[in-house]
């Protein structure tokens, strides 16, 4: 039967080895510059309606 202390210590090893990956998120994607611009608020960007606006900067914030 293996003690607490063995345990820990694969434990900490196995920690060890997945500190260092990079896993992406699920059905993750990487964003083109036009669909970032899109989700980014700058001067001059136009809405249809004021809801719109509030909408969208609620959702950015």
């Amino acid at each position: 039967m293996e003690n607490d202390e063995d345990l820990i210590a694969v434990d900490q090893d196995k920690n060890a080895r997945l500190d260092d990956e990079v896993v992406p998120p699920y059905n993750a994607k990487e964003l083109s510059e036009e669909e970032i611009s899109s989700i980014r608020p700058y001067i001059g960007k136009e809405f249809e309606s004021p809801d719109e606006a509030y909408n969208f900067y609620n959702r950015y914030a």
